[in-house]
């Protein structure tokens, strides 16, 4: 049975913000990646696009990111992602979005 993780997370930054953080390579590697963990900047390579299709013969897992104002300069951001063949593989993708998310506080 497939599984999808769903977050919801407010970051107290605005929209435009939250938004560049995940689409600038620079910026992207500077938070992503579990807390005591880097991401080198040249292995940072970010294409965002509203429904690009997998590549054939290669796992496909769908990430789906909204971006919404919540008043007083406050992002919501709305995660979606899977499917997941097992649940551990989906228990440890939350654990490193949060975990990533603490960082992107801290940055914003």
């Amino acid at each position: 049975m497939s599984q999808h993780i769903e977050i919801t997370r407010i970051f107290d930054a605005p929209r435009s913000l939250v938004y560049r953080a995940f689409t600038d390579p620079d910026e992207f590697a500077q938070w992503f990646g579990p807390v005591d963990c880097s991401v080198p900047r040249d292995s940072v390579e970010i294409d965002a696009r509203t429904g690009v299709p997998g590549v054939a013969g290669t796992v496909r897992v769908h990430l789906r990111l909204e971006f919404h104002d919540d008043g007083r300069s406050k992002t919501r951001l709305e995660l979606r992602q899977g499917p997941f063949a097992t649940g551990q593989l989906g228990a440890d993708t939350r654990s490193g979005w949060e975990s990533s998310f603490t960082k992107l506080d801290a940055l914003l």
